[in-house]
């Protein structure tokens, strides 16, 4: 029995991801493909637009037969530990072959330059300029776009993990920046559209009633950067003092985007604060034990009850986990949430997995 597997974050899901869940299956003729997928928050450090069950549900019903959620730790993480991890729980299940986008979908180009040594002192000073940590490596590898730079790292993760694993890749049909509407839009573009009424129907098989944004944090940031400052550089992330960095823009700006777009500097991305300003949300301590974790199943399809049954490291249900984290991202994902909808958040953290 062949297994497949494929890294995702769904936010929202749209017809590009349907288009690589259908070239996965096509290309490695897999009888199984399981999806790793980022839960509450994505790996840019933006909220889910979607809440997680909506996501896993749509998910199982478009051809995924396993969905496992990467802890947000590592979603919160780099491009190397996003990565890292990832393929690690893929390998955990025997996979043979992993399926990534690309823009440029040539394997033997990111094959070799997954080889390549990275001088991250150069990278520094080409952030220094005001280049993003993306673009810095992207220039230095020849001019390469961002999932062609998480390519790199998933590539290096399997030679890492599991040489075995073949690695294979199929061409992005959008543009990962672009915010223009199409048939097959970028996730960016869909939460752009949502979040300013432009009609976005036709880019994704789901409606979104409730959708979700940074935005509602803003006072509870400005609590903790205010009035817990000493304890902020405990948590992950926080470095370099940033956390004096954002404490003296919050209080000169109007809102989430306002405070953002004032903290974004030469040193500072925007998806680099925002992980930051989650990790502070959920208090993430950077003392955490990155190798002991569950792997939590989110949702199957009977046909693959077989791979999770008396696995020690699989946490069947939400008491075996024994993590907080889970509870912790739920509870901020939830805030500001009318009481109602709160509760079936928490309610549906409780009843994982989903069986289809």
């Amino acid at each position: 029995m062949k297994i497949a597997g494929i890294i995702v974050e769904y936010n929202p899901f749209h017809y590009g991801h349907l288009h690589h869940i259908n070239e996965t299956k096509r290309l490695t003729k897999c009888d199984i493909l399981i999806a790793v997928m980022s839960g509450d928050f994505n790996q840019r450090g933006c909220i889910s637009i979607i809440d997680k069950k909506t996501k896993v549900e749509t998910a199982l019903n478009n051809g995924i037969d396993l969905v496992i959620e990467l802890p947000v730790q590592f979603v919160l993480s780099n491009a190397e530990i996003f990565a890292l991890k990832a393929v690690e729980i893929l390998n955990y299940f025997n996979v043979s072959e992993i399926v990534f986008g690309s823009e440029s979908n040539d394997l033997k180009l990111l094959e070799t330059l997954s080889n390549t040594t990275i001088d991250y002192s150069v990278v520094k000073e080409k952030m220094k300029t005001g280049i993003s940590y993306a673009s810095s490596v992207g220039e230095m590898l020849g001019d390469l776009k961002a999932n062609d730079i998480l390519g790199l790292n998933y590539l290096k993760a399997i030679k890492k993990i599991n040489p075995n694993i073949k690695a294979t890749t199929i061409k992005r049909n959008n543009n990962y920046h672009s915010l223009e509407i199409q048939d097959i839009s970028s996730a960016s573009a869909i939460r752009n559209a949502i979040k300013n009424n432009i009609p976005y129907e036709k880019t994704t098989p789901i409606r979104i009633s409730k959708p979700q944004f940074n935005n509602k944090y803003f006072d509870l940031l400005t609590y903790k950067l205010n009035f817990e400052t000493e304890k902020l550089s405990r948590f992950y992330l926080v470095d370099e003092g940033i956390e004096n960095h954002l404490k003296k823009i919050i209080n000169i700006s109007t809102d989430y985007d306002d405070f953002i777009d004032k903290a974004i500097n030469k040193r500072y991305s925007r998806s680099r604060i925002e992980r930051i300003l989650i990790s502070i949300l959920l208090e993430i301590e950077k003392n955490i034990d990155f190798n002991s974790y569950k792997i939590r199943i989110l949702g199957f399809k009977n046909k693959a009850s077989f791979l999770i049954s008396k696995q020690t490291k699989i946490a069947y249900k939400f008491k075996d986990l024994k993590d907080e984290l889970y509870l912790k991202s739920t509870k901020l994902y939830s805030y500001n949430l009318p009481l109602k909808d709160k509760q079936e958040l928490l309610k549906n953290e409780l009843i994982f997995p989903i069986i289809k």
